[in-house]
Order: C-alpha cells, then structure tokens, then sequence
C-alpha cells in the first residue's frame, strides 16, 4: 500500500553487472496506470561492455574495422566522382540539374547514398564508444559514473550496424533476377 491513489506511474532503474561476460546491463521498468484502470508496463534495457572490444582476437578486430573505414572512404569517393563526372560533362545549368536529377532517380544511387550515410553515422558512433573514457571504471567506485549513456550509444551502435546490413541485402535483389528460380524472391517483392 505504498503507492497512494494519486499514483499514475513508477519507475524502476537499476543496473546489473553480469562478469562472466563482461557486461553491464541497465534496466528501466516503467509501469503505467491508465485513468480506466488498466496497467501497462514498459521494459528497456540497454547494454554496454566495460571494455572496447571482448573477442579472442581484438587487434583483428580492430584491423576489420579500420578496413571497414577505408573501404567506405573509397566508396564514397567513386559514389561522388560518378555523380561529378556527369555534372561536368554538362556546360549549362539546365544540363547539370538534370544530371543530378537523373542521379538521385535511380534507386542503386539512393541506395548507395543511404548505405553510405549509414556507415559513416555508425563509424561515427563507433568513433565515439571507442574513446569514451567513462568505460574504464572501477566496480569499487564510488564517484558517478554515466555509462547509461555510453550503453544507449552502444545501442544506437548496432541498430544502426543492423541498418546497414539491411540496406546491403535489399541491394542485393536485382542481382536476384539473373536465376528463374531466385526471380521469384523479386517478384513477389515488387508485386
């Protein structure tokens, strides 16, 4: 009988330490009561190892990653010279509007645009989680220490990981239409 008449909502946080990963795994439980009486609960949790990289290898995952960068540099770079040779060979405006019309109409240029927006906004984040200082910590601390904030970063980390990969398997489609059998993915796709 702790919550009173008047009590609409209540929020539950705690964090949990799980060492046999590493990882520390933050929890909100949200629990709402509506005006007709029924309750509803929300559960978030968001997750962040203490350390930059847990695998057997972590220079080979660094290696990966950096690998990952310049590939997406070159990209990028063959992404923006495709669309300039064409504006170029245009003298007038006219002809130059055009041409980056007729870029942009095609769904393998947005898809390259949005892939390469993609990796470059989860390079970014991964960027910041690498140099984020407030993941060295000391369980016995007894400062604060945000990492709520380093967790919901992890997080918007691997949506946008998982974004990406997304993207790379609906570029992968038109390459579906060269087998009968495969076409039909296509097909049922597009109709």
């Amino acid at each position: 009988r702790f919550i009173s008449d008047a009590t609409r909502k209540m929020l539950l946080s705690f964090t949990v330490y799980n060492d046999a990963l590493p990882m520390l795994c933050f929890v909100t439980i949200s629990v709402t009561q509506q005006i007709s009486g029924t309750v509803s609960v929300v559960l978030l949790v968001y997750s962040v190892s203490p350390g930059q990289y847990i695998s057997f290898s972590p220079s080979m995952q660094m290696v990966l990653e950096v690998l990952l960068l310049v590939c997406t540099f070159f990209f990028g770079a063959n992404e923006l010279s495709e669309l300039l040779r064409d504006v170029v060979t245009n003298a007038s405006m006219r002809g130059r509007m055009h041409a980056v019309g007729k870029y942009i109409r095609s769904f393998k240029n947005v898809l390259d645009l949005l892939l390469l927006g993609c990796t470059l906004a989860a390079a970014g984040l991964w960027v910041r989680l690498i140099f984020d200082e407030s993941r060295s910590f000391d369980l016995e601390t007894t400062d604060f220490i945000d990492l709520e904030s380093v967790a919901k970063l992890a997080m918007d980390y691997r949506l946008l990981s998982c974004g990406t990969l997304l993207l790379h398997a609906v570029g992968l489609l038109p390459y579906l239409e060269m087998s009968d059998q495969l076409s039909l993915v296509t097909r049922t796709i597009r109709y």
